[in-house]
């Protein structure tokens, strides 16, 4: 398993990963889903509140981007 970025002493790293098993659409709700959810973990993790961040902004603007990288 990888992670995203650099590791350094004393942090903790996180690697996410989802099948789309036999339906590469699923992509397409499955990626803008999980970034909304980790948006709403940064928002949290900043003071703000997590309910601030609308699923709204991330389908279905993001799910092109998703098909087009598992179609």
């Amino acid at each position: 398993m990888g992670c995203a970025g650099p590791v350094h002493e004393g942090t903790t790293a996180l690697a996410f990963a989802q099948s789309v098993g036999d339906d590469p659409a699923m992509a397409g709700g499955v990626g803008p889903g999980r970034d909304c959810y980790l948006g709403r973990l940064v928002v949290a993790e900043t003071g703000g509140d997590p309910a601030s961040a609308d699923f709204g902004d991330c389908h279905p603007a993001h799910a092109q981007h998703y098909l087009d990288m598992f179609g």
